[in-house]
């Protein structure tokens, strides 16, 4: 699945670098790193991550966003524990205008991709001797919107600082197994989480 992905991003910048001669005069094309803080929505754990990102100007207030993200997010309950990494590529659209000298406030709006790993540990005495259990999430589209700033260090460089808030829904399915049969469950809810972000952004 991590091929797939790999996939979907090569194939969306591939298809909007065709943007960036067209918008020359209107701003450089920037591609950068960042680093992400999970929190609100159904985050049960705060945690870091890490991510790159893509953008093509489109017109003096209007660009393009190509995001990869990745986070952690961890909760236990009656024994049970889910560990959860969480792989999300967003095609945002950014609306922004200047602030400040070289600072843009910008909304921000779009889809995303979301790829899910879930690693099921249950303490010794919650399923009789021998049982174990797994959990398969399917991966899911969601929509996202965000709000943020960024800043222009010279003709080069430039920070940011955004919070983006992604609603979705899961589908998945837990098994447990004692070796010789195996009970699966589907299982199915939201999942919304935000993403504070920071990064830096090199324009070429």
């Amino acid at each position: 699945m991590q091929r797939h992905m790999t996939t979907v991003l090569f194939a969306t910048l591939m298809g909007l670098s065709g943007y960036s001669a067209a918008a020359e005069e209107m701003g450089s094309t920037s591609f950068g790193i960042h680093g992400a803080y999970s929190t609100g929505g159904d985050i049960e754990e705060s945690d870091t991550g890490l991510g790159l990102q893509m953008k093509f100007p489109v017109s003096n207030t209007v660009a393009i966003e190509v995001a990869l993200t990745r986070f952690s997010d961890n909760f236990a309950d009656s024994g049970v524990a889910l560990d959860q990494e969480l792989t999300s590529l967003g095609v945002s659209a950014l609306v922004q205008a200047p602030i400040a000298a070289s600072t843009n406030a910008y909304f921000l709006g779009g889809f995303n991709y979301n790829q899910i790993d879930v690693d099921v540990t249950v303490a010794p005495g919650v399923f009789p001797p021998g049982v174990t259990s797994s959990m398969d999430v399917d991966d899911a589209m969601g929509v996202h919107i965000g709000i943020g700033l960024d800043h222009q260090l010279n003709k080069n460089i430039g920070i940011f600082a955004e919070y983006r808030y992604t609603m979705l829904d899961l589908e998945g399915e837990i098994t447990a197994t004692n070796g010789i049969i195996a009970i699966s469950q589907p299982v199915e809810g939201d999942y919304d989480f935000g993403l504070l972000k920071a990064g830096i952004n090199f324009s070429f």
